[in-house]
C-alpha cells in the first residue's frame, strides 16, 4: 500500500511511504551504504537475500520513502518478535542525511499516520529504540510517529557510525520510546517501590495510558523462587532480555547475569508479591529500573538493566546523550537521580 508523504507546494518530486517487498532488497542496500558505511551492526542486511528472507518470512513489515524514481530515501522495519504479541519493534530505521533537513517537508504526520493504522488493526503498541548521539531519529519518532519517553538503555549498540554525524563515543545508548496503536480505556493496576512511583507515573501520563498505581514496601529478606524465562537473544548487537516468572518448582533465588553486553531483565508489574521480593534481589545484583513495556492482555513489565560496568557512564549521564525534548531530558534527569540513590 502506498500513502502520499509530501507538500507539492514546497517540493519538486514527490515522496511516498510504502510497504518494501524482497524486489526493493538492492535499494536497501544502497541506502545502508549510504547511511551506516560498513558500520552496521546487522551484518547480514548487507547481503543479498537478507532483507528479503525478514519479509519472506514476515519477521518484519518494511516501510520505506521513495522518490517517484524508485531511489529509497529513507527504511523503517517493525519486527513481529512474539508471536501474538501485541507490539512491534521500530528498528533498522535510517534515511539520507539530505532527507533530513527537509524532514518537515518531505514527509507528513498524516502519511505514517496511514502507515500505522495498517499496523493497529493487528497490534497495540510500537516500541523503539532510538540513538542518543545525535537527535534525528528521536525528532522523527516523535513528530511522525507520535512516540513517547517511556525509558533509557545504556551501551544498546557499539561501533556504528552515520556518515556526516560526528561522535564523540563508540557507544549508542538507547533512548526507549512507544507508540501508543490503540487507546485504553480499562485501568489497571500495577505496583511499583514508592521511591519510583513519580517517574512511572509520568511516563504512563505521557503516553496517556489509565493506570492505578500502588506503591509497595520491599522485603530483601523474604525468598521467592522464581524463574528468568529467556525472551530474547540478539547476538548482532550483544543483546538478551529475560522475563521474571513465578516458579514453585525452582530453586533460584538470585539473578546470574547474562554473558552478552546488554543485559535486560523485565519484571511484570501486577504482581505485588514479585515486586516487592524481586525487586531489592535485582538491585542487589547490579540491575537498575531503565524502563516499562506496556501491554494490552498482559501485566506491564519494568525493564532493569545490568548496570555494573556503566556507574561511571551514569554520574556523567546529561554529558553522555543528547535528547531533543526538553521535557524527555528532565525526565531522564530524574530517573538518573533515582537510579544513583539506590546503586
Amino acid at each position: 500500500m502506498t500513502y502520499p508523504a509530501l507538500n507539492t507546494s514546497k517540493l519538486e518530486s514527490q515522496v511516498f511511504i510504502r510497504q518494501l517487498t524482497a524486489k526493493d532488497e538492492e535499494e536497501f542496500i544502497k541506502l545502508l551504504y549510504k547511511v551506516y558505511g560498513n558500520s552496521y551492526s546487522y551484518t547480514f542486511l548487507y547481503e543479498s537475500g537478507g532483507l528479503s528472507t525478514l519479509i519472506h518470512s514476515n519477521k518484519i513489515t518494511s516501510y520505506g520513502e521513495f522518490d517517484l524514481e524508485g531511489r529509497l530515501l529513507a527504511h523503517t522495519a517493525f519486527w513481529h518478535k512474539e508471536k501474538n504479541g501485541d507490539y512491534v519493534e521500530s528498528g533498522c530505521s535510517f534515511r539520507v542525511s539530505g532527507g533530513v533537513k527537509k524532514l518537515k517537508s518531505t514527509v507528513t504526520p498524516k502519511a505514517w499516520h496511514n502507515a500505522l493504522q495498517q499496523l493497529a488493526t493487528q497490534y497495540h503498541f510500537v516500541h523503539q529504540h532510538n540513538s542518543t548521539l545525535h537527535l534525528l531519529a528521536q525528532r522523527y519518532a516523535t513528530r511522525l510517529m507520535n512516540a513517547k519517553y517511556c525509558g533509557l538503555i545504556l551501551g544498546y549498540a557499539e561501533n556504528e557510525a552515520v556518515k556526516g554525524v560526528k561522535h564523540q563515543t563508540n557507544k549508542m545508548h538507547a533512548l526507549l520510546m512507544t507508540t501508543v496503536l490503540q487507546p485504553q480505556h480499562v485501568e489497571k493496576k500495577i505496583f511499583i517501590p514508592a521511591l519510583f512511583k513519580p517517574w512511572l507515573e509520568n511516563i504512563y501520563q505521557n503516553l496517556g495510558l489509565p493506570r492505578i498505581i500502588h506503591s509497595v514496601y520491599l522485603y530483601s529478606q523474604e525468598r521467592l523462587p522464581f524463574h528468568l524465562k529467556n525472551m530474547e537473544i540478539n547476538p548482532y548487537i550483544g543483546l538478551q532480555r529475560r522475563l521474571v516468572q513465578k516458579n514453585i518448582h525452582s530453586s533460584e533465588f538470585h539473578c546470574p547475569p547474562s554473558t552478552l553486553r546488554t543485559d535486560l531483565i523485565h519484571l511484570p508489574l501486577e504482581d505485588p508479591e514479585l515486586v516487592h521480593v524481586i525487586f531489592p534481589i535485582l538491585i542487589q545484583s547490579g540491575y537498575i529500573p531503565c524502563g516499562v513495556r506496556p501491554h494490552t492482555h498482559q501485566s506491564d513489565e519494568l525493564i532493569f538493566q545490568n548496570v555494573i560496568k556503566y556507574k561511571q557512564i551514569l554520574m556523567h549521564l546529561p554529558a553522555e546523550v543528547k535528547i531533543a525534548n526538553a521535557s524527555t531530558l528532565k525526565e531522564v534527569e530524574q530517573w538518573q537521580k533515582l537510579v544513583l540513590q539506590i546503586m
